[in-house]
């Protein structure tokens, strides 16, 4: 990291920590306001190339909004050693597009892009690990709803065609440049404005959740990760504003590393949060080596660089490496406690959603709406179904192994509420 902040002036250590094996891996989400490697911006994708290179703890995918690419970029002028890229290009207008980077072990079997002159989205799906990642820009001059909607709708009917077998991991990152939402706890406040509607509805429709909860650009947070899996997010961090942009660089931490096939985690870590981790079963060799090998000096001279007065350099770089060999503590389940049925709440939501477009629909689309709105119905019923019994297959085979479980059965049922 030194190096890159040697060339490029301050600011180059977004990623630190880590080597490709890590149990993590992470999202890189800017707003680069021009990759086009041309003019006063030449150096941007450079650092970019650099920034990824230097990372050791492996990067996913790169999503970029605001790429000013124009149809004349040639994809080898922007590439990324190791990363495939898709991109969606404004057309007919000076800024605006966006980009993906996927890494090359991930193999994207379907794809979609959208682009008009306000709006762009890229999409992919990678079947290997059942996930769609995706990116959206909006301009803040689009004045009609309707063309936003077009694009929320391509972004819809990509998710929903993948659906059909079994509900996809949605990472979809953002720049809507909508500064109102307040977000706490990964949802807003309803605000009643349609683009904000629009949002919202999409939001409920996939039972997501936004993890970014600090400002992105001056006070607002405009610079958005949704995800229908918030419990595999370790951590969202926001840096280095000013170093592409005037729009901060979003790193979201995800507790499992696809690449080496580790199993997806539930590791939740704060801005300081160590005690939520198992750290008497840590691996502590590792984590003496992963210390030794820190350049303490290098580390010292950029904290006095940077006037850090309150460590958080240093515990940014502990941090980092407290989440390579320790995991979260097991969550013993409270009595009463529910966990979310993720297929269930998408097909509910889905089937709200249909129901208010046909309150507005006529003719034979009212006709197709009200069929798909009966196939959600029993999809949703046969769901049911299967749940209840597995359910009893679990109770029944509790039972053989201790009696007394049927009293507490037959207790528990007769408090059941119908569906």
């Amino acid at each position: 990291s030194s190096g890159i902040n040697a060339e490029y002036g301050q600011g180059g250590r977004i990623l630190a920590a880590g080597r490709n094996s890590s149990p993590v891996s992470q999202l890189l989400l800017l707003n680069a306001r021009s990759l086009q490697p041309a003019g006063d911006n030449v150096w941007k994708i450079g650092l970019l190339r650099d920034t990824v290179a230097s990372a050791t703890v492996p990067i996913l995918t790169i999503l970029v909004t605001e790429t000013w690419f124009r149809p004349y970029t040639m994809d080898a002028a922007i590439k990324i050693d190791g990363y495939n890229l898709f991109r969606s290009d404004r057309y007919n207008r000076i800024g605006g597009g966006c980009a993906l980077y996927v890494h090359g072990s991930l193999a994207v079997t379907d794809q979609v892009t959208f682009s008009d002159k306000n709006n762009s989205l890229v999409a992919v799906y990678v079947k290997q690990v059942n996930t769609v990642f995706a990116t959206v820009y909006r301009s803040p001059a689009v004045s009609r709803v309707s063309d936003f909607r077009l694009l929320m709708d391509e972004l819809q009917y990509f998710i929903d065609k993948l659906s059909s077998d079994s509900i996809p991991d949605i990472y979809l990152t953002s720049d809507f440049n909508l500064p109102s939402f307040e977000w706490v706890e990964g949802s807003s406040v309803v605000i009643s404005e349609p683009f904000y509607n629009e949002v919202q509805d999409f939001m409920d429709s996939n039972g997501l959740i936004q993890v970014v909860d600090e400002p992105t650009r001056g006070s607002n947070t405009l610079d958005l990760v949704f995800t229908n899996r918030p419990s595999y997010v370790a951590e969202s961090m926001v840096s280095d504003e000013g170093l592409f942009s005037d729009h901060g660089v979003v790193t979201c931490t995800l507790a499992y590393n696809p690449l080496v096939g580790k199993q997806r985690g539930n590791l939740i870590v704060g801005k300081v949060g160590f005690s939520v981790l198992d750290l008497p079963s840590a691996d502590f060799d590792s984590m003496d080596a992963e210390l030794a090998a820190v350049d303490w000096v290098d580390l010292f001279d950029q904290c006095a660089a940077e006037a850090d007065d309150d460590g958080s350099l240093f515990l940014e770089r502990l941090r980092e490496t407290v989440l390579l060999v320790a995991r979260k503590h097991a969550k013993s389940k409270k009595s009463g406690s529910k966990t979310i049925d993720v297929q269930l709440r998408h097909f509910r939501c889905r089937r709200k959603k249909l129901s208010k477009r046909l309150a507005h629909a006529a003719g034979s689309r009212s006709h197709k709406l009200e069929e798909e709105i009966r196939e959600l119905s029993v999809k949703i019923k046969d769901h049911l179904i299967s749940v209840e019994k597995k359910k009893e297959l679990s109770v029944i085979n509790a039972i053989k192994a201790n009696p007394k479980v049927f009293y507490s059965h037959v207790k528990k049922q007769s408090k059941l509420k119908s569906y």
